[in-house]
């Protein structure tokens, strides 16, 4: 019986809900978009067809990046 409960207790603890900010981005393509990583305080986005910008303000600016 001591088993049970702790096996009912440890999933109402580790299965509690969380929450996020959500936030929509704008690229300005239509390509698809693999990749957002976060380096150094940057953030970069990578897609499909050529597509390489970085953002130094939370992508309130993007500025796109030669892809070699």
């Amino acid at each position: 019986m001591k088993k049970v409960i702790s096996i009912i207790s440890s999933f109402f603890l580790y299965n509690t809900p969380s929450y996020s900010q959500l936030t929509i981005i704008s690229t300005g393509t239509t390509t698809t978009l693999n990749q957002i990583s976060i380096i150094e305080n940057h953030i970069v986005i990578n897609g499909q067809s050529n597509y390489l910008v970085k953002s130094y303000d939370e992508c309130n600016t993007l500025i796109p990046l030669t892809v070699p």
